[in-house]
């Protein structure tokens, strides 16, 4: 990759704490078919990664004028 070996070491290392977390990972094409807007793909990642309430939900959906969401 053209990087030093420690440079290595600490992006594998970077990358298992990722890996211990991964649930917590969300994954945007913007060439996907799904054609979900970059505003709503950030709140449904971000709703999912909290223990809000459905009403905080709810409010932290209109906030983001993503009532549709």
């Amino acid at each position: 990759f053209g990087i030093e070996r420690a440079e290595a070491t600490d992006v594998f290392t970077l990358l298992q704490q990722c890996m211990d977390h991964r649930q917590s990972i969300t994954i945007f094409d913007p060439e996907s078919e799904d054609l979900i807007a970059p505003d709503a793909a950030i709140l449904t990642s971000t709703l999912k990664g909290t223990k809000a309430s459905p009403a905080e939900q709810l409010s932290m959906t209109l906030a983001w004028d993503r009532a549709d969401i």
